[in-house]
């Protein structure tokens, strides 16, 4: 169960740098870009 929680944890960890890239690759809104660095901070 470890391993499995662990492997979640990472590929939601890369979904969320992925969006992150994508918001500023794209539109750049700062206020997406506060959104995502508060839920990285959790």
């Amino acid at each position: 169960m470890r391993s499995a929680r662990k492997l979640s944890r990472f590929l939601t960890a890369f979904a969320a740098a992925v969006f992150h890239v994508a918001v500023l690759g794209g539109v750049g809104t700062s206020a997406a870009e506060a959104g995502v660095l508060r839920r990285s901070r959790d």
